[in-house]
């Protein structure tokens, strides 16, 4: 898993990945890019949700919170093998931030200014990413439903 991404499991990403295959192959841009403007819209509450529940669950001290809060969290579709709906969290810089570890509940930090060898783990409530995601996954769910078949009608005719 690459660093600054934590995998939630959408249940209908299997049909999403599916239109957007078959809409590839068909060249239909037009449809392929209604597709992910219903992704954008489903995943935006969600979204809101982890900006949210960084800014009250990360350590305030030392603007972790803040930084996290104030993080650039998208919504990527993942094709391939494993297809599904990604939502990455990076750093407005560019640079990413372990959304994993931390979520697990872990955090490094420099003490004094200064990484060392044995940099203590300062443990920290975990879930804050994958619990919010979970519960507004019936939502979400729905919202990317409402777009697959959208585009599905418009398909048909």
């Amino acid at each position: 898993m690459t660093r600054g991404t934590v995998r939630v499991s959408a249940d209908p990403s299997a049909s999403f990945a599916a239109l957007a295959r078959d809409l590839r192959r068909a060249g239909a841009g037009g449809l392929r890019k209604e597709l992910y403007a219903g992704l954008q819209r489903a995943a935006r509450p969600a979204i809101g949700a982890v900006r949210e529940s960084a800014g009250s669950t990360l350590p305030r001290r030392g603007g972790l919170a803040a930084r996290v809060a104030g993080a650039a969290i998208t919504a990527r579709a993942a094709g391939g093998r494993n297809p599904g709906i990604r939502i990455v969290a990076k750093e407005r810089k560019g640079r990413s931030f372990d959304a994993y570890t931390l979520d697990q509940g872990r955090l490094r930090h420099p003490v004094y200014g200064q990484w060392r060898r044995r940099t203590p783990t300062q443990a920290v409530r975990p879930g804050w990413f994958t619990r919010p995601l979970n519960d507004s996954a019936p939502t979400f769910r729905k919202t990317l439903l409402d777009a697959v078949d959208r585009v599905e009608r418009q398909i048909s005719g």
